[in-house]
């Protein structure tokens, strides 16, 4: 039987209306925050009234809204700066999974800060307002090594970390081809998780209900739904992953996706949304039992087919899918040059063995994936 370990660090708040928890969580830990958001959140008044529910618990709130993807090293200098002379005693941070990674790292670097009263005992919460984000239940986050110029995944501080809100209220206005893609991305990131040859009971029950989660979101959003049924769907999905990305590590499609995301400047669940029928393809035959069960998983009727057949069905899914919601369907929708894809190869490949990645793939066989995706 495969060994089981599961370690989650800090609090998850997960339902409908728990943001309005966020000033009382906060309040534990300081009176001074430093709130880093995703910009676009201003429109909902989401940023506002996260800023109003600090300030009705005696918190003061600085608001930066402009940290970037894979923010630059200079970027999260000062930013770390402007917490230290600020006196800053908890930072959120508040988006999807590059402003959270963005977060993560600020708030390691201010807390390495020697002699500094409030640095060393400052506290991180995060607001996530995506399905998914895989280093969710992880002590560690994913940033570029402004050395080495590449991807590497870096440990947070030991009791940094106090936990994470998840509203999928804040979710509603989404529009509905990026409600499409992080669908896509967390079907990717359900079905390689489940599809591990890391896995154990634990993580495959996980991974199962992730799989029939996000399967029911997405038929609701290709019926066309617009109430917020989906997307708490795929919220529901994206936090059963989570888990299991706690339990095991993430895979080559998960790691591709963000090299790519890294080099080309590409919002990853698009990436993830490409690569996810041919994530499907490449395992119909070496796993089509585990790959068939996932197709009825996800809402396919497999009814009378054969074990291969229903296997193949999971790639078609996904790919009518992908034109009903009007997709990218290939990576040179993006017009990525393909010889700059063994770069993002050498990359995904350089993740492997990591605490948060598996990647026992070469580079010639990521470079291969890549291009049938292309």
């Amino acid at each position: 039987m495969a060994e089981v370990m599961l370690d989650i660090p800090g609090k998850l708040y997960f339902g409908s209306d728990v943001l309005n928890l966020v000033g009382s969580v906060a309040s534990g830990y300081g009176n001074r925050a430093l709130l880093l958001a995703d910009y676009n959140l201003h429109e909902g008044r989401h940023i506002e009234r996260v800023i109003d529910l600090l300030h009705g618990k005696g918190i003061q709130c600085i608001l930066i809204d402009d940290i970037g993807s894979y923010g630059s090293s200079r970027t999260l200098t000062d930013t770390v700066e402007f917490a230290r002379t600020s006196r800053i005693e908890v930072i959120l941070a508040m988006g999807g999974g590059s402003t959270l990674n963005a977060g993560r790292s600020i708030a390691s670097r201010y807390r390495a800060i020697p002699h500094h009263q409030e640095a060393e005992r400052s506290a991180y919460l995060e607001i996530l307002t995506v399905f998914r984000y895989p280093f969710l239940l992880r002590n560690a986050y994913i940033d570029m090594d402004p050395g080495e110029q590449r991807l590497k995944v870096f440990p947070l501080p030991p009791g940094l970390y106090k936990g994470t809100l998840i509203d999928p209220g804040i979710m509603a206005g989404l529009s509905t081809k990026y409600t499409g893609t992080l669908l896509m991305d967390t079907l990717l990131q359900a079905l390689e998780g489940f599809l591990s040859s890391e896995g154990n009971f634990l993580s495959q029950t996980l991974f199962r209900g992730a799989l029939l989660h996000a399967g029911e979101g997405l038929e609701e959003a290709l019926r066309g739904e617009k109430s917020l049924k989906p997307r708490v769907k795929a919220t529901q999905s994206g936090l059963q992953s989570a888990l299991g990305y706690s339990i095991l590590r993430m895979g080559p499609a998960v790691a591709l996706s963000y090299a790519c995301s890294r080099q080309f400047g590409i919002p990853k669940s698009w990436i993830g949304t490409v690569l996810l029928p041919h994530l499907a393809d490449t395992h119909e035959e070496s796993h089509p039992e585990l790959l068939a069960e996932a197709t009825k998983l996800v809402g396919e009727d497999t009814f009378g087919l054969s074990t291969q057949e229903a296997a193949s069905s999971f790639s078609n899914l996904v790919r009518r899918a992908l034109t009903v919601l009007g997709l990218p369907t290939r990576l040179r929708d993006f017009d990525l040059k393909l010889p700059r894809l063994v770069e993002v190869a050498e990359e995904a490949a350089g993740l492997d063995s990591t605490v948060a990645f598996h990647v026992p793939l070469s580079v010639e066989s990521l470079y291969d994936f890549l291009k049938r995706a292309f």
